[in-house]
């Protein structure tokens, strides 16, 4: 397990940055690059969360997590952000599945804001055993059911956050069908497409219309984006032949030109 947390300091110098928290020690390190992969799937300055697969890897990325005491030097609440990252397994699965279920309702926050602290070396500081606890006391659920393979989006609502909450704790998650899988997003201002592009599994978006969740089709988006490239590129074949045939028709008629000319002059 791999525990990384990006919050800042109260003063000019402690920004923001990324943590990598273990047992022993913290350090700052570079954007971990499992959140480097994922993170334009989220507005990440606004609470939004991200569970996939990638590989043999999994990873809950949670951000925008309202400190309730600390400020920045200008006064700015401070935001929290964590990203847990574990060796593929069905336990693991369900571990991260109950941790993002206490976020969509907001159980979470708190929890992990009590576990940040200010810090004159680091600019914060994050108490491993109090994170490792709220892993330790989440639930443990016999899940029998396997969660529908289908994809569907809907409106960022506490009821359909609560409604996800209820099938992560209920059903295991789909099986797994190709290497990288994004399967769940909520997050603020990010538009359909973007989710749809990415084959999003489960996706909420304060941009989506929906009020319920609606059922998408991967393969016919698939087939329109291939039918829409096909179109341009056929559009851009059409153009190219209506150029050559206006640069041929151009040469015909300069030659008869030339022709009409050069007879004209001979019989002179």
């Amino acid at each position: 397990m791999e525990i990384y947390v990006y919050s800042a300091g109260v003063s000019q110098q402690d920004d923001y940055c990324w943590q990598k928290i273990t047992e022993n020690y913290q350090e700052k390190i570079s954007e971990p690059a499992l959140v480097s992969k994922f993170k334009e799937l989220l507005e990440t300055e606004s609470p939004s969360l991200l569970l996939a697969r990638d590989y043999n890897q999994l990873i809950l990325l949670i951000t925008g997590m309202k400190a309730s005491q600390r400020r920045d030097y200008r006064g700015r609440t401070i935001r929290n952000s964590v990203a847990w990252i574990f060796p593929k397994s069905e336990e693991n699965e369900q571990k991260l599945q109950e941790l993002a279920a206490l976020s969509l309702r907001g159980e979470l926050d708190n929890k992990i804001d009590d576990a940040i602290t200010q810090d004159a070396e680091y600019g914060f500081k994050v108490s491993f055993q109090e994170i490792g606890d709220i892993i330790s006391n989440l639930n443990k659920r016999d899940r029998i059911n396997t969660a529908e393979s289908s994809y569907m989006l809907a409106y960022n609502s506490q009821a359909n956050r609560d409604k996800l909450a209820t099938l992560l704790e209920t059903k295991s998650l789909p099986p797994q069908e190709k290497n990288v899988d994004v399967l769940i997003v909520v997050t603020g201002i990010k538009a359909e497409d973007a989710l749809i592009k990415n084959l999003v599994w489960r996706g909420l978006s304060n941009l989506i219309k929906h009020q319920s969740f609606t059922e998408y089709n991967p393969q016919v988006t698939n087939i329109v984006k291939k039918n829409s490239g096909g179109s341009r590129k056929q559009e851009n074949n059409s153009q190219t032949l209506i150029l050559i045939f206006a640069g041929l028709g151009l040469a015909v008629l300069c030659l008869l030109v030339f022709f009409s000319l050069f007879f004209t002059n001979s019989r002179l």
